[in-house]
């Protein structure tokens, strides 16, 4: 649940004190959101396909495969908008840098022309804003009265509905409250229509705006009649801060320079007036220069580091067509081996994001606490990873429930959904494993 965390003087824990030390040290910077009409580099993606994590994996870094570094976290459905592209690490060979429509970045395999799965928006629909509609999994029963899948799983005929990938146009109905959509009828469409014995004609039809609504803010399309990408999500360059298990003292010294603080906190610059308070609550006075504190540290007694690890990371969320910037800190909290070297084990024990109010002297947190909440995580499935995981998700299917999970308990919107669930997946390692994960998870619900 979404909760506020701004409290009054000697009511935040340590762990949250360096937590927003961390967010006022990178809150002037921002992104500008993408202009998708004039960018000739925005492509469709035709067919769904699993993205990597962006950055490398804190715990795979000392692996000898570096392309084993970044594990796959989400599933990116057809119809996925790609507004930038650029090479990846050439450790990752055959794969691409992209953003995606949602906001945020993930590498995915780079297919050769002749089979490529990504397409120039323009030899199919027009770059939005558009009155173009992308339909990102089954929704139409055509020749049916309620030919548009809210809630159900058949047609009438007990056949799964079509629509996956599909590309729809749309205008005022004559008829007050109603849409008239027209599917777009590419040679991939007409096949499917005909396999199942339906009419092409019956592909133009009247549906209530409230229901196309309803599509959109789950997810399941996207209507190009706003500029895209809604919003944007950069992860911040060297934010990452681990707490080691078995660590007792954390140094000021350390904090400051990791984070850049003096840099961008120096004394002409004007403080916002909730990071001051956490300076102070942390008995740092984040605008003096580092010099003179230099060999400070603090004591982890509010940290129990015997039984887990705790990683801190951030990303800014700016808004599209306007300056409004969030800063996102992401915390992890991982068990601890109880070896003599501390190590941290299978499990990551729980993710919490913590995002910034603009213009307000506080944030919110969004709390994952348990991964049973939102998939069935049998033990055996920890075996087919060689990192600590929160979630494993390794269908389509499994993707798709998670995440209209977290929209639906935590209040969010899509975008924000797939990037949360960016930063608490690790999908099990290839084709083959994934699938065997995919059924060990499957049969442990069933």
């Amino acid at each position: 649940m979404k909760k506020k965390m701004w409290q009054k003087p000697g009511g935040l824990s340590l762990l949250r004190k360096f937590l927003f030390a961390l967010m006022g040290s990178i809150l002037l910077s921002y992104s500008t959101a993408v202009s998708s009409d004039t960018d000739d580099t925005v492509q469709l993606l035709l067919s769904g396909t699993w993205g990597l994590e962006v950055n490398p994996n804190l715990f795979d870094m000392q692996k000898a495969n570096p392309k084993k570094h970044h594990p796959a976290v989400v599933y990116i459905p057809p119809g996925t908008i790609v507004f930038k592209s650029e090479e990846s690490p050439e450790w990752l060979e055959g794969y691409i840098r992209v953003q995606l429509h949602y906001g945020h970045w993930v590498h995915i395999k780079k297919i050769q022309e002749s089979d490529s799965i990504l397409t120039s928006i323009k030899n199919l629909i027009e770059p939005p804003p558009s009155n173009t509609v992308l339909v990102h999994r089954p929704l139409f029963c055509l020749g049916q009265t309620n030919l548009l899948l809210i809630s159900e799983s058949k047609c009438n005929d007990g056949k799964p509905p079509l629509g996956k990938g599909w590309t729809s146009t749309f205008k005022n109905s004559r008829k007050p409250k109603f849409l008239e959509l027209t599917v777009t009828l590419d040679e991939k469409t007409k096949s499917q229509i005909a396999e199942r014995g339906w009419d092409p004609a019956l592909t133009q039809f009247v549906v209530e705006q409230k229901d196309i609504r309803s599509l959109e803010e789950s997810g399941d399309i996207t209507m190009l009649d706003k500029t895209y990408p809604r919003v944007e999500f950069e992860y911040k360059d060297d934010s990452e801060y681990f707490i080691k298990c078995g660590t007792t003292e954390i140094s000021e010294e350390d904090l400051k320079e990791g984070w850049n603080i003096e840099a961008k906190a120096s004394v002409e610059t004007k403080l916002p007036g909730w990071l001051s308070f956490i300076g102070s609550e942390l008995g740092i006075d984040i605008g003096k220069n580092i010099e003179q504190n230099k060999h400070e540290t603090r004591k982890t007694e509010e940290i129990n580091t015997t039984e887990a690890s705790y990683l801190f990371y951030a990303a800014t969320r700016t808004e599209s067509g306007s300056n409004e910037t969030s800063d996102i800190v992401v915390e992890k909290v991982f068990e601890c081996k109880s070896s003599p070297k501390a190590e941290p084990g299978d499990k990551i024990l729980t993710v919490k994001f913590y995002i910034e109010t603009p213009g307000e002297n506080d944030a919110s947190v969004y709390a994952f606490t348990d991964p049973q909440d939102y998939l069935n995580m049998p033990d055996k499935i920890y075996e087919y990873h060689h990192r600590p995981v929160f979630l494993s998700i390794n269908s389509v299917k499994q993707y798709e429930r998670v995440l209209k999970k977290i929209m639906d308990e935590h209040n969010v919107d899509v975008h924000l959904a797939h990037f949360m669930l960016a930063n608490m997946n690790t999908t099990c390692h290839g084709g083959k494993k994934r699938e065997r994960c995919a059924k060990i998870i499957d049969d442990n619900e069933s």
